[in-house]
């Protein structure tokens, strides 16, 4: 709720909130804040307003203005006119929504027609926050000059930046503001006639923003449901939207127009919005790999993976996707450490390190070596102060309940990313205690659970720099290196002496050493995906919220007003300015 709630539109609400507390109310922020990201209705909101003013009124205080505003919505007999009485009280959003026509593919038919989508262009954005909102400028998306030229130094010699046509503008080094773009899909569920879609959401966030909140840190620049995309129809046409705005900046910058700029330098996601969104090989075809010419054959070859050759941006090699054919280089893409390894090859080692110790190593029943594996893990985390896994059943590693051998399906950890993270290092630590040292399967298990939390524990302590020193970059490389070829050969030796499946080798396995070799450039705890994985789950929640009662299209067209509102109200909370007055 921001500044015209001051009084609303209804003569009658001034003048019984005339007598009210000039204080700002932390309950009607918190109750506006919730509405505005999906997570309460207007109902309910204006329930706990009038009741919280009942209650205040009872000990004879004064009720603050914004909570008396919250708790008049509507009529006194219907809920029906809340929304319309919020819209007349409230200022405007300031983040601009622009609408363009997108061909897509219409619901339940495989008719390709245009339709309006919302757009919130980052030209337009960024001139908004530039000018009106200082404050917000400066915290979520360049703090100062030198931050800028900090980026430029430490990080321009990466293969998509080192011959980047932003070079020929004058003092680029101290202008381009460096973004880089996150999208992907994520099941939404309440649409009419089905369970569920998948929603995806396309956004930018400047590298040189140190906010905490997802919701700070992230611009959306557009949603479109999975199902419509008329593949390169939408892809080209969505993305020649986004091209214009930052090619826009481009220009005028050139020109001498605007000062600062966005430039967006990387983009980031999982394989399969690579492959979707970006035109990137599928991990399964001949040539999988977007960044090197590897053939499938020779995938778990670790030791001889390509380096990223630098772009030369003459457009010698073409691109499948627009976005790379005007704007960005085929070298922007960064293969993301939280799908690679986190959610990659260390389920996969969870999964089959948790086998072992439940099945094999102790005598006991499965589900009682389980809760020992639990307890165990559960204690060293305590002692770490780091949060762990809070229960550990059959079906969250074996790849198939019916085959509790392994004999046929490769266990994997079923668990978010940070969980993962913190069972790999906690495993470590148990598996050690517990492992048979004249056992060479059990000694080549330990080097992987160690390579693998050197590789975190390195990252974690060069988080505060751009990159990892040239030394730290070898030691990631060879760890990398180190724990795929413990894996090969335990996969191949649990194949052959024992007959069971362990330790799978995927594609994630190549393109984690890209992401280990691309560290000397910019290390991937700046770019990987856990704020963008966040963010899209606010945006997942304030869509639901649009989908009462409405169509996919026009659930985001109302989607695109509410998020411009919200995205208001969480700025205005950055820059400590009064949402509620």
């Amino acid at each position: 709720m921001e500044r015209a709630v001051l009084g609303g539109s209804k003569q009658g609400v001034r003048q019984r909130a005339s007598g009210s507390s000039p204080h700002r109310c932390e309950l009607a922020q918190y109750l506006y804040g919730q509405h505005c990201w999906g997570c309460m209705s207007l109902p309910q909101v204006q329930r706990i307003a009038e009741l919280a003013s009942r209650e205040i009124l009872a000990v004879g205080a004064p009720v603050p203005k914004e909570l008396h505003v919250l708790a008049t919505l509507g009529d006194s007999s219907s809920s029906h006119n809340m929304r319309r009485d919020l819209e007349r009280r409230c200022a405007k959003p300031w983040l601009p929504v622009t609408w363009h026509d997108v061909p897509v593919i219409l619901s339940g038919t495989s008719t390709v027609a245009e339709r309006k989508l919302a757009f919130f262009e980052p030209y337009l954005v960024f001139l908004e926050v530039q000018e009106r909102q200082t404050d917000v400028f400066r915290s979520v998306i360049c703090p100062s000059t030198d931050s800028i030229q900090q980026f430029w130094s430490e990080v321009g010699s990466h293969p998509a930046l080192v011959r980047h046509p932003v070079r020929k503008i004058d003092r680029f080094d101290q202008r381009a503001i460096p973004v880089v773009l996150h999208g992907d899909g994520v099941p939404v569920s309440g649409l009419l006639g089905a369970q569920q879609r998948s929603c995806c959401f396309v956004s930018w966030r400047s590298l040189l923003c140190r906010e905490s909140s997802s919701k700070r840190q992230h611009f959306l620049l557009t949603a479109i449901w999975s199902q419509q995309i008329a593949k390169s129809q939408t892809l080209d046409s969505l993305y020649s939207v986004v091209c214009s705005s930052f090619d826009g900046m481009l220009h005028d910058a050139a020109a001498g127009k605007i000062e600062r700029f966005l430039l967006p330098v990387f983009c980031t996601g999982d394989l399969e919005w690579f492959s979707l969104a970006h035109g990137l090989p599928r991990w399964n075809s001949r040539q999988p790999c977007g960044c090197c010419a590897v053939q499938r054959q020779n995938i778990l070859h670790f030791q001889e993976v390509a380096e990223v050759s630098e772009d030369p941006w003459d457009d010698s090699v073409p691109a499948r996707c627009e976005l790379f054919r005007r704007t960005m280089s085929t070298k922007s893409i960064l293969p993301d450490l939280m799908h690679t390894k986190h959610l990659g090859v260390d389920q996969k080692i969870c999964g089959s390190v948790i086998w072992m110790l439940a099945h094999e190593i102790w005598p006991d029943t499965v589900q009682e070596n389980l809760h020992r594996v639990l307890a165990e893990m559960k204690a060293w985390c305590s002692e770490q102060r780091l949060p762990g896994l809070n229960s550990l059943t059959p079906g969250m590693y074996l790849g198939k309940l019916t085959d509790p051998g392994c004999t046929q399906h490769y266990p994997s950890l079923k668990a978010k990313a940070a969980e993962t993270k913190v069972t790999v290092q906690a495993l470590a630590a148990v598996f050690q205690v517990h492992m048979d040292q004249s056992d060479e399967l059990h000694v080549l298990t330990h080097l992987t659970l160690k390579f693998s939390t050197k590789i975190d524990s390195v990252l974690a302590e060069t988080a505060a720099s751009w990159h990892p020193t040239d030394s730290q970059c070898e030691d990631l490389h060879a760890a990398a290196v180190g724990m795929l070829q413990c894996m090969t050969r335990l996969t191949k030796e649990n194949r052959q002496q024992k007959n069971r499946c362990l330790f799978q080798l995927t594609f994630k396995g190549h393109w984690l050493i890209h992401c280990m070799q691309l560290c000397r450039h910019i290390s991937p705890v700046h770019c990987w995906c856990y704020s963008g994985e966040d963010y899209m789950s606010k945006c997942k929640t304030l869509l639901r919220s649009c989908l009462c009662g409405r169509k996919p299209l026009p659930a985001l067209q109302r989607f695109a007003e509410q998020y411009a509102r919200a995205s208001c109200f969480e700025f205005r909370q950055t820059s400590l300015r009064s949402v509620i007055c």
